[in-house]
């Protein structure tokens, strides 16, 4: 079911599903669904993993997004930008296997299974777990790795995790260790795929010292905002008929002020120096982590239309 509020500004927030979802190889975690009003998805959250999509247009009879915004790691926000997609009557074979190929492609990065992730990694992947704050203290972190041809991880991304507070440490541990090579008819080979790690430590309440912001969907910051100053639509961009969207990157101070601002992605350049104006001033009730206030990061969408309703506020998303 769909559920739809109001944020403490009287804003809108986007209408959200609760729903298991399958991530790679990891097992069924819950996911936060969101959709635009007009039915679109918005964006997908999970345990370690997160997707917004924006700026959708029409290709073939079917909205594909051109904007994509995923926050990877804290304070770390991958940004995607299809600029352009043609029609093409060449078959392209995005899924090419070593099994399909008569000889393996050096450059090609091949996808395969848990289990042959899990042979390649035996005995390599023994970390050291620091203690944490709160959560549970056994469970397990799953990964999708890429392994270069030599076995070095070179890459690696939470799928799911059973304890947020580890995942940096598995990231940092795992991208320095080696795997053993992959090979195909007696040729190295990179590969990817699911990892799936396992831990076990111990919970100790002085541990937690990090000054290192909590990466949160816009969605569930846009529930706590407390103020939201309009932007003032610059006379300049109405004049020239200058409209569209300004997305923004936000860290908020555990006080629920805003901490620091940056564009991401822009319709004009006039258009930003309004949004960033108004959203400097925004006001969110603080994240409670374990009861303690946090500094949080997420994404603002400002969207300045010329009409009636000047501005939609997605913002946080």
């Amino acid at each position: 079911m769909l559920e739809q509020t109001l944020s403490a500004s009287g804003t809108k927030t986007p209408p959200c599903a609760s729903a298991l979802v399958r991530i790679g190889g990891s097992p069924p975690a819950p996911a936060s669904l969101c959709f635009f009003l007009n039915g679109l998805l918005s964006s997908v959250d999970t345990p370690g993993y997160e997707m917004e999509f924006n700026e959708f247009s029409d290709f073939n009879g079917k909205q594909i997004a051109h904007l994509y915004l995923s926050q990877i790691q804290p304070e770390t926000l991958l940004v995607g930008k299809i600029d352009k997609l043609e029609h093409s009557n060449k078959k392209a074979d995005f899924f090419a296997t070593p099994q399909s190929q008569s000889s393996p492609d050096p450059l090609a990065s091949y996808t395969i299974d848990a289990s042959q992730i899990e042979k390649l990694a035996e005995n390599s992947t023994g970390l050291n777990w620091p203690t944490v704050s709160s959560g549970k203290t056994e469970g397990s972190i799953s990964l999708f790795v890429s392994v270069d041809t030599h076995g070095q991880v070179r890459e690696a991304s939470v799928l799911s995790t059973d304890n947020p507070e580890l995942d940096q440490a598995a990231l940092d541990q795992l991208l320095g260790k080696k795997l053993k090579p992959a090979a195909w008819k007696g040729s190295p080979v990179q590969v990817e795929g699911p990892l799936l790690l396992s831990f076990s430590t111990k919970t100790d309440s002085s541990s937690k010292t990090s000054s290192t912001a909590v990466g949160l969907p816009s969605g569930v910051v846009a529930g706590k905002a407390i103020s939201q100053p309009r932007p003032h639509y610059p006379d300049s961009a109405k004049q020239q008929h200058i409209s569209g969207s300004v997305y923004l990157r936000a860290i908020i101070a555990a006080d629920g002020t805003i901490l620091k601002l940056g564009v991401i992605e822009s319709a004009s350049p006039i258009l930003s120096e309004a949004a960033l104006a108004a959203v400097k001033q925004w006001k969110y009730q603080p994240y409670l982590l374990d009861g303690v206030p946090t500094k949080v990061s997420t994404t603002i969408t400002v969207n300045f239309s010329i009409g009636p309703s000047t501005f939609t506020l997605i913002g946080s998303r």
